[in-house]
């Protein structure tokens, strides 16, 4: 995590591939609210339809294996993932919380649950406006004490779950569901049409 100098924007770094579903309309309006005056998004991956203006930077796409570096030379202070889908695990969070920094998201799937168990980062509502998250941002990045705490909950999982938890273990995970259905025979709650 990196620290910020005093009364430069917070930066917040969203990475993937971004659409309406990943959040890339409510950014451009908290963006347009702010306009870089107290923070700013740093959109790295496919922005789609996106537009650069004050308090948003389009950083392109990157190839995966050049994510951290590319994180260095931004110097994000948290990172967001906006999806109003529930996700499955999500590799995003895991790959912003390996590059130390805590992540703002919303209280649905795996995303909620996540940052919720490691205290590593901020829950908001899907339907949040984006007023109302614009204000949220604003007071955020004049409390740079809870950033610390959030950025030292990402610290504890990189020592903890993220050290252990990696794909061999999510694919053993993984195995170990779909022997549970097979063995049970698990029906679903409904009948699929």
């Amino acid at each position: 995590m990196v620290a910020r100098d005093p009364g430069a924007p917070l930066k917040i770094l969203v990475p993937g591939n971004l659409s309406a579903a990943k959040g890339s309309v409510l950014i451009e309006a908290v963006a347009a609210i702010d306009e870089g005056r107290t923070f700013e998004f740093h959109v790295l991956g496919d922005s789609g339809h996106m537009t650069a203006r004050p308090g948003l930077i389009l950083h392109g796409r990157y190839q995966r294996d050049a994510f951290a570096a590319r994180v260095a030379e931004i110097a994000p202070h948290v990172g967001a993932i906006f999806s109003i889908w529930a996700e499955t695990y999500c590799h995003t969070l895991t790959e912003l919380w390996a590059a130390g920094l805590p992540v703002i998201g919303f209280d649905i799937g795996a995303v909620g649950d996540r940052i919720r168990d490691s205290g590593a980062g901020w829950l908001h509502h899907v339907n949040i406006p984006p007023a109302d998250l614009a204000q949220w941002l604003t007071h955020l990045s004049a409390l740079p004490e809870a950033i610390e705490a959030a950025g030292v909950a990402t610290l504890h999982w990189q020592d903890t779950v993220g050290r252990h938890y990696d794909t061999a273990a999510m694919a053993d995970r993984y195995c170990a569901v779909y022997a549970q259905v097979r063995e049970t025979r698990r029906a679903f709650s409904r009948p699929i049409p």
